[in-house]
C-alpha cells in the first residue's frame, strides 16, 4: 500500500521445507530500498490473500495476523509521521531503531524526539507526551493514544502546539462529528486525550495558552449515568458456561471472559497475570490502566478456570513482556473482541438490546442483538451487576474493582435493583 513518503506491504516468505510460511512486513521509505521486519507469525498459503495483503478466514491465526497487521501498519504511520514533522526522510538504520522503540523491542534512544517547544508542530509534541509516559501507561493506552496522534495528523498536521486555543479545540470537536462522524462518547473521549496533553504540555513550559479553560463543552451521550451499562444475566452466564464450542480458539476465549466475569479483572490484567500472582486463595496484582495495587479472592468458578489451564505456554505477545508463566493464555483484545462476538452468537446471546448513542446533538436509538453489543470490558460489567445483585456490599466490590468513587457504581445499583425486581417476579408463576 503506497502512503505518503513510503510503500508497505505484507508478504509471506518461505524459509524452510515447512508447510506453514512466515509473515513479513516491507517498508520502502521514499527513493530508497525495503526494509524488512519479521512478524514472528506463520500462516498456510492457504489463509493468505496476497492481493489484499491480509489473512483470510476466521482461523485464531489468520485474525491474530490481521489484528498484528493493522497495529504495526499504524506504529509505521506514526513514525513516517514524527520524521515528516522534521523535515527528514528516514534511513534504514533510522526506521528500524524508530520502529524497535514504538513496538518496544529496544529501550527508547533520548535522541529519538528532540526536546519539543512552543513552536514545535503537534504531532512532534505529541509524540514525546507518549514517550514520557508510556512505561505507567498500558499497552493499551499507549496504542490508542498513537492512533489518536494518527487523527491529529489528519486534522492539522502543522498545527503549532503553541496557536492552539479554544477556537482551535472548538474546531476539531466540529470536525470529528461532522467529518468522522464520531459517536459522542468517543468525541468526549477524544477531547479528554487532546485535554491531557495540554497539561502536560503546560507543566513542560511549552504551552502557556488557555485552549483548556476556553473550551469546555458538555458532550451527548458522553455522561456515563445516561448509558446503557451492557451485562449478562445469569441465565446468559449459564449458558456461555455450558456450551460446548467445536473451535478450540473459541472455548479458550470464552473461559478467559468467564474469568473476568468471576474476578472483575480487566483484559488487560489478566493478560500479564502469572501463576507468581496466585496467592492461596486471592490473587495480587497491580492494575495496568490505574496503576492500583489490588488482592481479589477467588471464587471456585475463577479458580476452576486458572485450574483448566494450569501449565499453558505463554503466546509471542506475552513473551514480549516477559510473561514466561501466564495464568490464562489470553489473546490480543481486539482478536478476543472479534470471538466475543462469535461466541455470544453461537451461545445464542440474543436478547434484543436498547442502544442508544448521539452523533452531534442527534440521538439514535437502535434494538441490537446483544452479542453485537458484547466487548471485553461486558466482564466486568458483569461482574458488578452481578456482585451487587448477589447482596454483596458495593464498598466490598470497590476494593476488589479498584472504584475509588462511590458515584461510579451507582448506575451499577440502578441496574441490580431492577434485576433483582425481575428474579422477584419468578414467584408470579408460582
Amino acid at each position: 500500500m503506497i502512503h505518503k513518503g513510503y510503500t508497505i506491504r505484507f508478504v509471506l516468505h518461505r524459509r524452510s521445507d515447512t508447510a506453514r510460511q512466515y509473515l513479513q512486513m516491507r517498508v520502502t521509505p521514499r527513493g530508497g530500498k525495503p526494509v524488512s521486519f519479521s512478524t514472528g507469525l506463520s500462516l498456510l498459503p492457504g489463509e493468505w490473500d496476497a492481493g489484499l495483503g491480509r489473512a483470510k478466514g476466521r482461523s485464531c491465526d489468520a485474525a491474530e495476523a490481521n489484528t498484528l497487521i493493522a497495529q504495526w501498519s499504524q506504529l509505521v504511520a506514526n513514525v513516517f509521521s514524527h520524521y515528516d514533522s522534521l523535515n527528514i526522510v528516514p534511513t534504514a538504520e533510522q526506521l528500524r531503531g524508530a520502529f524497535a522503540r514504538a513496538t518496544e523491542m529496544e529501550p527508547a534512544a533520548a535522541e529519538y524526539t528532540p526536546a519539543p517547544t512552543a513552536q514545535s508542530t503537534l504531532i512532534a509534541s505529541f509524540t514525546q507526551f507518549i514517550s514520557d509516559n508510556k512505561t505507567t501507561w498500558s499497552d493499551g493506552t499507549v496504542q490508542t493514544l498513537m492512533s489518536f496522534r494518527r487523527l491529529l495528523g489528519d486534522f492539522k498536521p502543522n498545527t503549532l502546539v503553541g496557536n492552539i486555543d479554544g477556537a482551535w479545540l472548538e474546531a476539531f470537536h466540529k470536525w470529528l462529528v461532522e467529518e468522522r462522524n464520531q459517536q459522542g462518547v468517543t468525541v468526549h473521549n477524544n477531547l479528554m486525550r487532546l485535554r491531557s496533553f495540554l497539561k502536560w504540555a503546560e507543566k513542560k513550559g511549552i504551552y502557556n495558552g488557555r485552549a483548556r479553560q476556553e473550551y469546555q463543552p458538555k458532550v451527548k451521550g458522553a455522561d456515563e449515568q445516561t448509558r446503557a451499562i451492557v451485562f449478562l444475566t445469569r441465565e446468559e452466564l449459564r449458558k456461555i458456561e455450558e456450551h460446548h464450542f467445536d473451535k478450540r480458539h473459541l472455548e479458550v476465549a470464552r473461559d478467559v471472559f468467564l474469568f473476568c466475569c468471576y474476578t472483575g479483572l480487566r483484559t488487560s490484567d489478566v493478560f500479564k497475570l502469572q501463576r507468581a500472582d496466585i496467592h492461596g486463595d486471592s490473587i495480587s496484582f497491580t492494575t495496568q490502566k490505574t496503576n492500583h495495587a489490588l488482592t481479589v479472592p477467588l471464587n471456585d468458578k475463577a479458580r476452576a478456570i486458572l485450574d483448566k489451564y494450569a501449565g499453558c505456554k505463554p503466546n509471542r505477545k506475552q513473551k514480549a513482556y516477559g510473561i514466561d508463566n501466564p495464568a490464562l493464555p489470553v489473546v490480543y483484545r481486539k482478536t478476543e473482541n472479534i470471538h466475543l462476538k462469535d461466541i455470544m452468537k453461537e451461545a445464542g446471546i440474543d436478547t434484543p438490546t436498547h442502544h442508544t448513542y448521539y452523533i452531534g446533538s442527534v440521538r439514535h436509538d437502535e434494538v441490537l442483538p446483544k452479542y453485537k453489543l458484547v466487548s471485553t470490558h461486558t466482564a466486568r460489567h458483569t461482574f458488578i451487576v452481578t456482585a451487587i445483585s448477589l447482596g454483596i456490599p458495593p464498598t466490598v466490590v470497590m476494593e476488589w474493582t479498584g472504584h475509588k468513587d462511590y458515584n461510579a457504581m451507582r448506575p451499577y445499583i440502578a441496574v441490580a435493583d431492577d434485576t433483582s425486581v425481575q428474579q422477584m417476579r419468578k414467584f408470579n408463576l408460582l
